[in-house]
């Protein structure tokens, strides 16, 4: 509950996608959910609401219904900010182009092993003055000493997964922890203001912290990058072919 200290905290919530694959779109379902969401944060708003992993749905369907009621929202001072999420930068670039929107995240492109976040969307998301949200400087787990989960690694394939194994290695061999370098990198280079990290651990959100302030040792990543190659935009599938 935000009662007492609301003023205090930035708040963002996701509308579109609910539980692991129910996907609505729709004006009502929106709002019901958006409405549940303000009644148990204990608030009457929020400051970003986003549609959430948009490249799974027809964008010449239901995505302009979905645009519509954010701006109700907006209008209406139940949110501050609205926007759109996804993993495609082709899906990034078209909706900013095609809607008025005020922030957008954009997972997994600014990392040990992606970093086209810098040429495909900031160019014109300065254009166009949408904030970006970076986000999964560990790439889903795959820059972790443990590696990702089976679903993540069956999804991405074996060939990123064999280069993100490269870059554990070369950190292994340097004494270094893989997934600060990774936040390191992500955070202090991205171009962004805002990083989002995601851990249920204490430590892990602490290492995240201090990662934003430490300087990066040039020489090991020069190693790591090195390792990873001279692709620097390593994309895998995710939603609809189209929005890919």
């Amino acid at each position: 509950m935000l009662r007492g200290w609301r003023h205090e905290v930035i708040v963002g919530t996701k509308a579109g996608k609910y539980g692991a694959d129910e996907l609505d779109f729709s004006a009502d379902r929106i709002r019901r959910g958006f409405e549940d969401s303000l009644r148990r944060l204990g608030t009457d708003y929020v400051d970003i609401l986003q549609l959430h992993n948009v490249e799974f749905i027809d964008l010449e369907g239901p995505l302009g219904e979905a645009y519509e009621e954010l701006v109700r929202l907006r209008e209406a001072g139940m949110c501050r900010l609205i926007g759109m999420t996804g993993y495609p930068t082709a899906m990034t670039r078209r909706v900013m182009n095609e809607f008025d929107l005020d922030v957008t995240l954009s997972y997994a492109h600014c990392t040990l092993l992606d970093a086209c976040l810098t040429d495909d969307v900031l160019p014109l998301a300065r254009e166009r003055e949408v904030g970006v949200i970076n986000a999964a400087a560990v790439a889903l787990g795959l820059l972790t000493q443990a590696g990702p989960p089976p679903h993540i690694a069956q999804l991405v394939g074996e060939e990123i997964c064999k280069v993100a194994r490269r870059t554990v290695e070369v950190c292994q061999r340097h004494g270094a922890d893989v997934s600060f370098l990774a936040n390191q990198y992500s955070i202090q280079r991205s171009g962004c203001a805002t990083t989002l990290i995601g851990t249920t651990k204490q430590q892990h959100l602490d290492s995240a912290l201090a990662a934003a302030d430490e300087p990066i040792d040039e020489d090991l990543l020069a190693d790591v990058l090195a390792a990873a190659g001279a692709d620097r935009g390593r994309h895998w599938m995710s939603g609809l072919p189209q929005n890919n």
